[in-house]
């Protein structure tokens, strides 16, 4: 549903400026797409915007991406044992998750990844992966 509200509010973003030549479309791509997945992958002259959350959490990627913009933000389920029931919790990701979803994201030409906090300015700090 986010994603979905996503791409209608950059939709119409994206009409209410005044672009030269064709205006980008707006993609979704998330498990309830069912052929329409097959969409981000078609050649079109116009520049595509896919809103996913989980491009970089799986071994697959799209060619020429050229920018990212990653909330840094994860669902996680959590269980509560006084409770016993199992919750979604929104909750910032760490380091080495968004070095690993920076990695996986990378395309030709190189990826512009936003935001750049998520690009470590000291190298020792980074965690320590190789590219998939």
């Amino acid at each position: 549903e986010e994603i979905s509200l996503c791409c209608e509010s950059l939709s119409r973003e994206v009409e209410s400026l005044l672009l030269q030549g064709l205006p980008p479309r707006v993609l979704p791509l998330h498990p309830d797409c069912g052929q329409a997945v097959q969409a981000v992958y078609e050649d079109m002259d116009a520049r595509k915007v896919v809103v996913t959350h989980w491009l970089a959490d799986f071994s697959f990627s799209l060619p020429s991406i050229q920018h990212v913009i990653d909330s840094g933000l994860e669902l996680r389920s959590v269980y509560n044992p006084r409770i016993r029931a199992e919750f979604q919790v929104l909750r910032p990701i760490s380091k080495c998750q968004a070095e690993a979803r920076r990695l996986r994201a990378r395309g030709f030409p190189p990826v512009v990844f936003f935001p750049s906090s998520f690009s470590p300015q000291d190298p020792a700090s980074a965690c320590i992966l190789s590219p998939s």
